[in-house]
């Protein structure tokens, strides 16, 4: 796991997600890593409470490693992202490769 995230639900059945950036500074961008596959399905994802829509990870053919979202340029502090499993009939399973952390300027 990389520093500053923590692992708060179970991510063997990936129902849902939630993990915070510790320190980010102003205008760095995370974005979240799936893979998709034609047993994937779809998930909401939130950003520090708030709606982001939604992601679908099905595809005809496996990809690994896709960026499936990503934050706006975020401002300084600690932001939280929710990943929750829409169980899609049919195709329930989501799963996380990683979150990269990326950009921004610490002002030194």
């Amino acid at each position: 796991m990389l520093a500053g995230w923590d692992r708060v639900a179970d991510l063997g059945s990936l129902r849902e997600v939630d993990l915070h950036a510790a320190e980010v500074t102003e205008g760095q961008v995370i974005a979240v890593v799936m893979p998709m596959a034609p047993n994937r399905g779809e998930a909401k994802i939130k950003l520090d409470g708030v709606n982001q829509g939604r992601i679908d990870t099905y595809s005809q053919t496996k990809m690994n490693r896709v960026v499936m979202w990503q934050t706006p340029p975020l401002e300084a502090g600690v932001h939280t992202i929710a990943i929750i499993n829409l169980a899609t009939e049919g195709h329930p399973r989501i799963d996380v490769d990683a979150f990269l952390l990326t950009g921004g300027f610490d002002g030194e």
